[in-house]
């Protein structure tokens, strides 16, 4: 099974705890039961927001919705109503009132999704696309960037990949790739596209951005490499 098809089988597993749980959150007449399924609702929930690499908002739904709220409701339950006793029946009107409000909800979430275009969340090989990328380069066409031939290995066009640093000139020390991408603020469907001039060691061009104080030209310098990147017409 390969990592996307992975992906999608957890996912689908969560998507129907979520479904499940949340049908018998309010359809139990046990008050300690709803509350019970209403936390695997919130557990399946956070695991969707890990999925979506989300950690903060994973964290959040499990210390304060799944780990403090709910905590709240059964102790509430418990120090207030008898583990055995059951919550009053609805009335048909308030009972009519909340399908009709459950199937609008539904209807609007799947209205929604069907409209939406969904962009790639994770890594998608092939050429970079001029449409996803355009607008964080400022119109400009072409870009160039200068090496000392003898001090950089093989270098290659890649895309970023997991732990990727970049050495600027100003400041010291390092920095992360996709920290870079986003203080530059290149849209998120592009940041896994982005262009990177790169051999075994270093990372020397984040294309169209920054460069790192590895590998620059001196006054001794006599083998220089240029590198260029430009736009190829298509679609």
């Amino acid at each position: 099974m390969s990592t996307a098809e992975l992906q999608e089988t957890v996912f689908f597993i969560l998507a129907t705890v979520i479904v499940v749980c949340s049908i018998l959150t309010v359809t139990t007449n046990r008050i300690l039961r709803s509350a019970t399924y209403l936390l695997f609702v919130l557990f399946a929930t956070a695991g969707i927001y890990f999925q979506l690499e989300y950690s903060f908002l994973g964290a959040v739904q499990l210390t304060i919705y799944a780990g403090g709220i709910i905590i709240l409701y059964v102790f509430s339950i418990l120090l207030t109503t008898a583990d055995k006793s059951k919550v009053s029946r609805l009335k048909n009107s308030k009972m009519f009132a909340g399908l009709i409000t459950a199937l609008a909800g539904a209807a609007i979430c799947v209205y929604i999704t069907l409209m939406h275009s969904f962009g790639p969340s994770r890594f998608v090989g092939g050429e970079i696309n001029q449409k996803v990328i355009g607008t964080a380069l400022m119109g400009t066409e072409k870009y160039q960037y200068l090496l000392d031939a003898d001090k950089v290995g093989t270098i290659r066009l890649r895309f970023p990949q997991k732990g990727d640093r970049i050495a600027p000139s100003i400041p010291e020390g390092t920095k992360d790739i996709g920290k870079l991408l986003q203080a530059k603020k290149v849209p998120k469907e592009a940041r896994n596209l982005w262009p990177l001039a790169a051999d075994e060691d270093h990372v020397y061009w984040a294309g169209f951005l920054r460069g790192s104080r590895y590998g620059r030209p001196s006054p001794d310098t006599k083998k220089f490499l240029l590198l260029t990147l430009s736009w190829i017409e298509g679609d």
